[in-house]
């Protein structure tokens, strides 16, 4: 019997023979067919919804259309029995709308709940954010770096991301939000007090934002969105401001994140706790989501700012002339990025920890 699992947007079903013209051009693009992969094709297409050794390949379908393949490997002679891996090739033009991760949260399931799993693993390139992002969302573990463990023929070896769910991980449910724990402050996800200063500060720059919006951010912080993190700044348990990574895969390459930071109240200013903040939320990109720059901007004149991202290892690359409109006209912000050399220079008093 074919195998057909369904998720909250996509359905997993077997490949069919009127894809196949679709098939090979994703896999050779613009180039002259090869007989043998012309046949390889068309014999994963016959085999595909039904398990073969070692392998189950399955389309991914949205809203009645293929948008990538997946597969699960179980190979007996290199996994013990229970252990599954994953991999997923979704379409250039299905990336960056939350597929990936419901496919492998429906694969997931299904091999715990129906296949007798103990384990379902994954690896991804180190710069592949979009994809460690899904993994995150979906309830993977980060749980190292295979160095070296993709060649490919005109460069030097990839190192890969290893992600893994656990049976134990399936009955505990979802992960907990992302929580960076410093000396003075942690940044984790926010709380329904950060409803009416979040609403205030962005009405400096958006009038027409309104609580629903907010209430919206406050419920999807902790955990990855499609493109970026946000996170409450805590202190003696009241939220004090946000800090925000993001990463864009049109606009940026990967391993590369763009960060910012608010501090709600003067009060709370000029006393380094969004410094503190900054430096935890810098870390974990290094540190976890494999970053190879993170950069930040500022406004030519925010002297506190430039001389909190200089004490941190950010280092000025440049100004962008009118980044934006302000409310007397264009305004000019200056750009600081740490890249990884910075990071693993960067003086120990900044790193950070993660709590569960």
């Amino acid at each position: 019997m074919s195998v057909r699992l369904r998720g909250a947007a996509v359905e997993l079903r077997p490949l069919r023979e009127e894809e196949f013209d679709v098939l090979l051009a994703e896999e050779i693009g613009d180039a002259e067919p090869d007989p043998v992969l012309v046949e390889r094709t068309r014999g994963r297409i016959a085999t595909s919804g039904t398990w073969q050794p070692g392998e189950l390949l399955l389309a991914v379908d949205a809203d009645g259309s293929i948008i990538g393949t997946c597969q699960i490997r179980r190979a007996q002679s290199a996994f013990p029995p229970g252990v599954f891996e994953l991999g997923i090739g979704l379409f250039e033009q299905a990336r960056g709308k939350g597929y990936g991760t419901d496919v492998i949260a429906t694969l997931a399931r299904y091999l715990f709940e129906e296949e007798g799993a103990i384990r379902v693993q994954l690896g991804t390139d180190v710069h592949n954010a979009a994809m460690r992002r899904a993994a995150e969302k979906a309830g993977y573990r980060f749980e190292g770096v295979m160095r070296s463990f993709w060649e490919t023929p005109d460069e030097e070896p990839h190192d890969y991301a290893l992600y893994a769910r656990t049976l134990a991980d399936h009955r505990d449910g979802p992960l907990p939000p992302v929580e960076v724990r410093g000396d003075r402050v942690s940044i984790g996800a926010l709380d329904a007090d950060a409803l009416d200063p979040m609403l205030r500060e962005l009405r400096r720059f958006r009038p027409e934002m309104d609580a629903a919006e907010v209430r919206r951010r406050i419920a999807a912080s902790g955990r990855w969105g499609d493109h970026d993190l946000f996170l409450g700044i805590r202190r003696d348990g009241s939220t004090i401001g946000t800090v925000q990574a993001a990463a864009c895969p049109r606009l940026q390459f990967p391993g590369t994140f763009e960060i910012g930071v608010v501090v709600f109240d003067e009060a709370n200013r000029g006393q380094g706790l969004g410094s503190e903040a900054v430096a935890l939320l810098t870390g974990y990109l290094f540190d976890e989501m494999q970053a190879h720059r993170v950069s930040l901007t500022t406004d030519v004149d925010n002297v506190a700012m430039h001389r909190s991202a200089a004490k941190l290892g950010f280092r000025y690359e440049g100004t962008m002339r009118a980044a934006y409109e302000g409310d007397h006209g264009p305004v000019d912000q200056d750009v600081f990025a740490m890249t990884r050399r910075d990071h693993e220079h960067a003086n120990e008093e900044h790193r950070w920890t993660r709590t569960s």
